[in-house]
């Protein structure tokens, strides 16, 4: 009886200490595959048998954690500036050190010479700088890696707050330290290549597990300002749409390039028979105004394209004539671009053309020559071929000629203003007009544009 009583005891205590065991051996499978990184206990330290790099933390001498071992600071500041991130004004001529730092935490008891399992083989720092790219904010990365212990990398950041500039590397400003060898220099190549690097010899590969073998890779990167981009700002055209041909109805469409600058608003000035003003408000390449409905008469339309800083204003012009007879409209006479240096555009006219109409000729005129450029056709379109526009603003209007002989005169017009023409070769002092006298310069000059006009018509 008692040994009954004695065996169903043990049963019930026995079940008590399941769980309490279970629980131990789970806390302890989680202790064990917790985060393995080592804090700096002095003497106390753990070491390691093989190599493992930067695996300590609170390590004094403003080492701290050594997993954040790529870090920056100014060329002017001491080694307790070094962060991983930096914050500047990154003002031109401003130089930056960029350093990584390398310790093997194995036993230095088994370094053995050089040959015991301490010892880290092959070591290999590879490091990424952005350089030359525009930019804000700027990463650096570095990996170290072996061929007998895991790799580790880290990044440091030197952010320029708005500003956008370039770095560039400091020539010649590569260098590895360590306390035996002393600092050595190493080549430009090993920013955004690698480098070999040795504690006890130079380039050896061989890194010992020591705190006396730290390795120490550094290089300088200098600050250029970005010089900011020439906007080029151009308007290409204003057409006239033919909305309702019996109401005389119609909107306008102004069209832009703009390259290093934003456009603000589009200004359309409607004078002639009928003053008018309207603003259409858009970042937008194009803009068209609402419909607008006119009586019979002759308009000028200016669509004056704004840039968002003020300062730079371009204008397209055209003109329309609304008769009683609505039969024939130019709906746009626009202009192409072809060469800015030469100021060659082609120019093309299109027309909304009723059934009872039939074309027979485009005459284009332009205001800085006697001859007109005509083109044969019955088709509602037409296009030049490439035009070399004189100087200053050039008037280009066209006049349609029917199949009855009729000829309707300066329907369209658009106005280019040319780039500049190339300066004349100077001799020095006195320049052009020194060297052959002023009368030959001028005739000289003109001979130069003439021909120019004339090579840019065949």
């Amino acid at each position: 009886m008692k040994t009954t009583i004695f065996i169903n005891k043990l049963k019930e205590n026995f079940k008590k200490i399941i769980p309490v065991v279970a629980l131990t051996f789970v806390a302890t499978i989680t202790f064990a595959t917790a985060d393995a990184r080592t804090a700096y206990q002095g003497q106390d330290t753990a070491l390691f048998n093989n190599p493992i790099f930067n695996e300590y933390y609170d390590v004094p001498g403003g080492v701290g954690d050594e997993s954040d071992f790529v870090r920056i600071k100014t060329k002017e500041g001491t080694n307790a500036d070094f962060k991983s991130m930096r914050n500047s004004v990154c003002e031109e001529g401003s130089e930056y050190t960029v350093r990584t730092y390398v310790h093997n935490g194995a036993n230095p008891e088994l370094n053995e010479n050089g040959q015991g399992s301490a010892v880290a083989h092959d070591v290999v720092v590879a490091m990424q700088a952005e350089l030359g790219q525009e930019k804000s904010n700027f990463n650096f990365k570095s990996t170290i890696s072996s061929s007998n212990a895991a790799s580790v990398s880290d990044s440091a950041m030197l952010k320029c707050g708005q500003k956008i500039v370039k770095l560039s590397l400091v020539p010649n400003s590569v260098s590895v330290y360590s306390k035996p060898t002393g600092t050595n220099t190493a080549p430009d190549s090993a920013v955004n290549g690698s480098l070999k690097i040795g504690s006890r010899s130079v380039g050896s590969g061989d890194v010992w597990g020591c705190w006396e073998d730290r390795v120490f890779v550094r290089y300088d990167v200098v600050v250029e300002e970005v010089e900011e981009p020439t906007p080029e700002f151009n308007c290409t055209s204003v057409t006239a749409n033919l909305i309702d041909r019996k109401r005389s109805a119609y909107t306008f469409t102004a069209n832009a390039t703009a390259q290093n600058t934003d456009i603000e608003k589009y200004t359309f000035t409607i004078s002639g028979d009928r003053s008018e003003e309207i603003v259409v408000n858009t970042s937008d390449k194009s803009a068209t105004t609402p419909e607008v409905v006119f009586e019979p008469g002759n308009y000028t339309i200016d669509a004056r394209v704004t840039t968002s800083d003020g300062t730079s204003e371009d204008v397209c012009r055209t003109k329309l004539t609304v008769d009683a007879d609505t039969s024939l409209v130019c709906e746009s006479l626009t202009r192409e671009l072809i060469d800015k240096n030469a100021g060659i555009y082609k120019f093309t006219a299109k027309l909304d053309i009723g059934n009872d109409i039939k074309v027979k000729k485009y005459i284009f005129n332009f205001s800085d020559r006697s001859e007109d450029v005509v083109i044969e056709t019955d088709a509602t379109t037409a296009t030049t071929g490439n035009i070399t526009v004189g100087d200053g603003p050039v008037t280009v209007t066209l006049s349609v000629e029917l199949e009855n002989g009729s000829v309707k005169t300066d329907i369209c017009e658009t106005t280019v203003v040319t780039t500049d023409v190339p300066e004349l070769p100077k001799t020095g002092a006195g320049g052009f007009l020194g060297f052959f006298g002023s009368a030959s310069a001028l005739t000289l000059g003109f001979n130069y544009l003439r021909s120019r006009r004339e090579l840019a018509n065949l």
